[in-house]
């Protein structure tokens, strides 16, 4: 694998990551509570729980795809 397809690798794996979040987002603020409601069966927590745990998990989520593709891609890119 040459620095071209790992740029690549890291470039698809960035917007595939950031893609699966922004449909996260959308489908939070569309179906937010068809989502607590099926999440509630199984879980026992508050609405206020619930909402925290899911914009934490966003956070953890989009600082990962940051950490582990963009930097990469972006130090790839500079050595260029």
């Amino acid at each position: 694998m040459d620095i071209i397809e790992l740029s690549e690798f890291f470039k698809q794996a960035f917007l595939i990551s950031f893609g699966f979040l922004v449909v996260w987002l959308v489908m939070m603020g569309m179906l937010k509570d068809w989502i607590y409601e099926f999440h509630s069966k199984f879980l026992n927590l508050s609405r206020e729980q619930f909402d925290g745990a899911q914009y934490l998990l966003m956070g953890y989520f989009k600082l990962s795809i940051f950490i582990f593709f963009l930097i990469p891609y972006l130090a790839i890119m500079m050595m260029n």
